[in-house]
């Protein structure tokens, strides 16, 4: 799938299966630009004890939300095996 496409939930398409290093990856690259927002924040503004305790939630829910993306991920992979699966049981093999 081209790049910043999104790709519709009900389109039928294999999964793309990212290498457990890609997904470190692009972990580390969202909670670097979580911290890049938070550390400019900081710099620009005097912030109230009140930012910070709804920065430190913000942040646990930002990572609930990557969990939800990699659980699915993980779902559409497992599906698209149990199709497969039951493919291969549907075809008998006849010489």
């Amino acid at each position: 799938m081209p790049r910043g496409r999104r790709r519709h939930k009900d389109e039928a398409a294999e999964p793309e299966v990212m290498s457990a290093e890609g997904r470190e990856e692009t972990v580390r690259d969202l909670e670097d630009m979580y911290s890049g927002v938070r550390d400019r924040l900081w710099g620009m503004f005097e912030l109230p004890d009140e930012f910070g305790k709804h920065l430190r939630a913000s942040r646990r829910e930002f990572l609930l939300a990557i969990r939800s993306l990699i659980d699915a991920r993980i779902e559409a992979i497992e599906d698209a095996d149990r199709q497969r699966e039951a493919g291969r049981r549907g075809r008998v093999h006849i010489e």
